[in-house]
């Protein structure tokens, strides 16, 4: 059996291919592709990264993922892993298809060394005949933009400009990331697509990863749109919503008071302005990612003139509006919010839900809650 391993990268369609797998995989069955979950409420196959992070000694590396699997520390870690392990040789000798599909992007972030990238494909050579990896990579310009909408659906509770300082731009080097995975699997094991209209098979993402996986998209359900990004008036909200309400409590939980309140103002985003930057901030980003592009470019997309078509209309305000502007919008988002309380659509906190309930009054940014797994 071989396995076919999509790594990633964040915010580069992988929520879109988990979703597109999950609702076709009776229909991929019949292809002689197997795809399985197997914690049920994640998209992502995030137990094959746990696996591998536990076979070399290192935690994995997302705090809320941590208390969702229910790990703690290398101990609870390794339980988890082992438990996973166990149950996944159970079920792989009951499998008939010849290629297995694995997906997460968790995988392009945990696994960023080429010793946990040896050990993760050690681990899947004990499973399968062969596996071979696909890696999407989205232009530094707009994943900037997604990436920022995503923090502040989170609770990050700085500006754009402020996300861009904390910003490793220069170190986040597609270059020196791909290179990674091809020093460890070869660059023949490593396909390489790019999240570009230009680049994907028919222009769209799904098709594309048809076309990787062998297969026509005829016939398949597609998914709906997932992790929509916010408005710039949705934006404006959650900025000062977050500093009044932040994501972790006291006890490193998530803090119950944001409830749905990121999922709702990300459904009213629809009719809003999108999110933009300056042409500064543009600039920026691509200056100081320009050289890893190039690189890569050169020698994997020899062909290519440029490595991404950045649709610079669709990501620079050109004339952005007075502040003012989104924040009256901004305000008309907490009234609709606050009329949905009031009918009854957001559930109302309870028991010890509210008791870890935190709200800043004052709105100054609150300090880092503990999670307790800090380096000691």
């Amino acid at each position: 059996m071989k396995a076919i391993v999509h790594v990633g990268s964040p915010k580069a369609g992988s929520t879109s291919i988990q979703v597109f797998l999950e609702r076709n995989s009776s229909a991929l069955a019949q292809q002689g592709i197997r795809y399985q979950r197997h914690t049920k409420r994640f998209s992502a196959q995030v137990e094959f990264g746990v696996a591998a992070c536990s076979a070399a000694g290192r935690m994995i590396t997302q705090g809320p993922m941590r208390g969702k699997l229910g790990i703690h520390d290398l101990e609870s870690q390794k339980a988890f892993s082992d438990d996973f392990l166990k149950q996944f040789k159970r079920q792989r000798k009951r499998w008939k298809e010849d290629e297995f599909v694995l997906s997460a992007e968790q995988f392009q972030v945990w696994l960023n060394t080429p010793e946990l990238i040896a050990v993760f494909d050690d681990l899947l050579g004990k499973h399968f005949d062969e596996v071979r990896y696909v890696l999407y990579l989205r232009a530094p310009e707009e994943l900037a933009l997604s990436g920022y909408s995503e923090r502040l659906k989170q609770g990050m509770i700085k500006t754009f400009d402020e996300f861009l300082d904390t910003r490793p731009l220069k170190r986040a080097n597609q270059n020196v990331a791909v290179r990674r995975w091809e020093d460890v699997v070869g660059p023949d094991r490593l396909d390489v697509r790019l999240l570009d209209r230009d680049f994907l098979v028919e222009g769209d993402l799904i098709a594309d990863f048809c076309h990787v996986l062998g297969i026509s998209p005829e016939g398949l359900k597609q998914p709906p749109r997932v992790n929509q990004s916010l408005s710039a008036e949705a934006a404006a909200f959650l900025l000062r919503f977050n500093r009044l309400i932040p994501e972790l409590g006291s006890d490193g939980r998530t803090n119950p008071l944001r409830g749905a309140v990121a999922d709702e103002i990300t459904k009213m985003s629809d009719q809003g302005r999108p999110l933009r930057m300056t042409p500064q901030q543009f600039e920026r980003i691509r200056a100081e990612t320009a050289k890893g592009c190039e690189a890569l470019r050169a020698r994997r997309f020899p062909q290519q003139v440029q490595l991404y078509s950045s649709d610079v209309e669709r990501l620079v305000e050109t004339n952005p509006p007075p502040e003012a502007s989104d924040l009256d919008a901004a305000i008309t988002l907490a009234v609709k919010l606050y009329a949905m309380t009031r009918m009854g659509d957001l559930q109302a906190l309870s028991g010890s839900r509210r008791t870890r309930a935190i709200l800043h009054e004052d709105g100054s940014p609150p300090a880092p809650a503990s999670t307790g797994m800090e380096k000691k």
